[in-house]
């Protein structure tokens, strides 16, 4: 609506190859095609969100696009739309902190792999400072990602996230082929 804020989103996680640009180009996506007006804030030297959006047709053309920003938690402050993603590179502590810092919403993938609950884990120790800099609570949620339920790894994985007293979403991307289509032919699930 006229006047309200964007909610912003970062998409966040020390570790790379999680699976932060499917979570940010498939929101975007849902959003967009729910006729929200969205915008993605690229942050990712690859800049993989930015190409998966460039070759999109219908809804993701719709999608507002800034790549490489040069001063992020600006860009992040003067972004129209409904909902505003962050996909951010995993490695650049200072530049995620930022982020981290000035989102209503950090989502944090994560896949049933050891590393990536390090670099979980890394991420949340970081949006905890980033809370005590700002001196407020961040709201975020892990999004696990690739799954394969009903494996032991999996189980294990949910049990230490849960024990670490990290908040797990309801909704998880499955391991599925169709994320992979979509890059190829600029489409998310909730276009087809």
């Amino acid at each position: 609506g006229a006047g309200l804020m964007p909610q912003v989103i970062a998409v966040a996680q020390a570790k790379g190859g999680c699976g932060k640009t499917t979570i940010t180009v498939c929101l975007a996506g849902f959003w967009a095609v729910q006729g929200e007006q969205v915008c993605v804030i690229d942050a990712d030297p690859q800049q993989h969100s930015t190409k998966w959006i460039q070759s999109g047709d219908g809804p993701l053309k719709s999608i507002g696009l800034i790549t490489l920003p040069h001063d992020l938690p600006r860009e992040m402050a003067e972004a129209n739309g409904d909902r505003v993603l962050v996909d951010l590179i995993g490695a650049d502590a200072d530049v995620l902190t930022l982020a981290v810092a000035n989102a209503d919403l950090v989502l944090i993938p994560v896949q049933d792999s050891p590393l990536d609950i390090d670099g979980a884990l890394t991420t949340y120790r970081r949006m905890k400072q980033a809370e005590r800099a700002r001196g407020s609570s961040i709201a975020y949620r892990i999004v696990l990602t690739r799954t394969q339920p009903r494996t032991s790894l999996y189980a294990a994985i949910l049990r230490q996230l849960k024990e670490a007293g990290m908040a797990v979403a309801g909704a998880e991307l499955r391991n599925r082929v169709g994320y992979k289509e979509g890059m190829m032919t600029g489409s998310t699930p909730s276009m087809s």
